[in-house]
């Protein structure tokens, strides 16, 4: 383990966990002192993202929608080559993190009050590295509940 965190380096965590048999899964992105310009323009370009598909993401809504609002607002941020097989999935039924359906330009499953949902924004960029935002969600009746109280911004580990 030869890797050393400098100074504006980007530190993806998404991690998951099993508790009684249902999964969990989650992401944020840190720092470690200021980060380039280009990653707080991708950063700002994935919030923006989040909450397009966030606010497509309720009951009656395909899961098609959601990726299809999220890969919108990458679009008017400017990112008009971005391109993401999906921008979430299903969470809890098997011990497998990732499990359909997916929030993916072709799924016309529709989103169910009731279903437990991870809704993320990821980029990857080779000599950047990784940022990503990634939140579970209970789809209720009328929309939908947070089930992460995490800041969703970036967090700059050395100022703590």
């Amino acid at each position: 383990m030869s890797a050393i965190v400098a100074p504006g380096a980007l530190i993806k965590a998404d991690v998951g966990t099993l508790v009684g048999g249902y999964s969990s899964d989650g992401a944020r992105t840190f720092t470690h002192g200021r980060p380039s310009d280009l990653a707080l323009d991708i950063f700002m370009a994935l919030e923006e993202a989040f909450q397009a598909g966030l606010a497509a993401l309720k009951p009656g809504n395909l899961f098609l929608d959601v990726h299809a609002a999220a890969i919108a607002a990458m679009r008017r941020a400017g990112f008009e080559e971005y391109a993401r097989g999906h921008f979430g999935h299903s969470v809890g039924g098997s011990v497998g993190i990732e499990e359909w359906p997916f929030f993916s330009a072709s799924n016309r499953e529709e989103i169910l009050p009731g279903m437990v949902v991870a809704l993320e924004t990821p980029f990857y960029g080779q000599g950047l590295g990784a940022l990503m935002i990634e939140d579970m969600f209970l789809v209720t009746d009328t929309g939908t509940e947070c089930l992460n109280s995490l800041p969703r911004g970036l967090i700059d580990l050395s100022q703590r």
